[in-house]
């Protein structure tokens, strides 16, 4: 593997592929037409298999399975991929996952992450990484990232939990989520930095969704917010600015094995 001397090393992970159709839309065309390069796959999730169909014809798109114990939708709702019955800390009354994971049991959480982890293989797609949807990795004083660590190195994953450090915040008020960005790209030392967006479209698929027991959200407001995040991806300014200014949009499978390694024993 030829080690980059860019500059700046930065991925852009897209989170929650697979929730509707309109999301994995947007990661096709920020892969094709912007700087996306790693999106994380929710297995459970009602648009797997049209994410399946999509992202196969994609061989140089990263793709993380984004291991996921909770649906915090009003609407759409899905469950495990276990039976309720095997993973009962992770389910309500029928069946479905809970909003949240605060009493969720570590090996029935490791059990459902290793069955999407299985589905998302047989489904023919190559899984490079592993991540945790909405952070459960702290839960029992954090060995729940102890093993997530370890399952990830027995299975030959990359961990994006650990070690990468986030791009840094740039201080200040700017008129655009563009502008924002490349101020933190500025504001940040030569390395290898991790940054993640939530990629959508103003759809009519994404405008239904609203947090559970949410009365006060304004409807259509989540889409609107990952659309921007989308166009961020896209945005001739940024391209441009990445090319003249020595960034590179790296996938995780880029990561040089020194890098890798830090990252699951870390």
């Amino acid at each position: 593997m030829s080690i980059s001397k860019a500059r700046i090393r930065l991925i852009i992970r897209g989170d929650d592929s697979g929730l509707c159709g309109s999301v994995n839309e947007a990661v096709v065309k920020a892969y094709d037409k912007g700087v996306l390069r790693n999106t994380s796959l929710q297995v459970p999730a009602p648009a797997f298999a049209d994410a399946v169909l999509r992202f196969r014809n994609l061989p140089d798109l990263c793709i993380g399975l984004h291991a996921t114990i909770n649906a915090e939708w009003e609407t759409p709702r899905w469950g495990p991929l276990l039976p309720a019955a095997r993973v009962p800390s992770l389910t309500d009354e029928n069946g479905l996952f809970q909003s949240g994971f605060g009493h969720a049991a570590p090996d029935e959480i490791m059990e459902e992450v290793k069955a999407q982890l299985a589905a998302a293989r047989a489904a023919g797609l190559k899984i490079s990484y592993i991540d945790e949807h909405c952070c459960f990795g702290w839960l029992h004083d954090g060995g729940l990232r102890r093993r997530m660590a370890r399952l990830a190195e027995s299975e030959g994953l990359i961990y994006d939990s650990m070690a990468v450090g986030w791009l840094p915040k740039a201080e200040g008020l700017f008129p655009t989520l563009t502008a924002a960005f490349i101020a933190q790209i500025e504001a940040a030392p030569p390395g290898l930095y991790r940054h993640v967006l939530h990629l959508g479209q103003d759809l009519p698929d994404m405008q239904e969704l609203r947090f559970r027991g949410d009365a006060k959200s304004v409807a259509g407001s989540i889409a609107r917010e990952r659309d921007t995040e989308f166009r961020l991806c896209i945005n001739p300014e940024l391209i441009s600015y990445a090319a003249s200014h020595d960034v590179e949009f790296i996938r995780f499978s880029d990561m040089t094995p020194a890098e890798i390694h830090w990252f699951t024993h870390g």
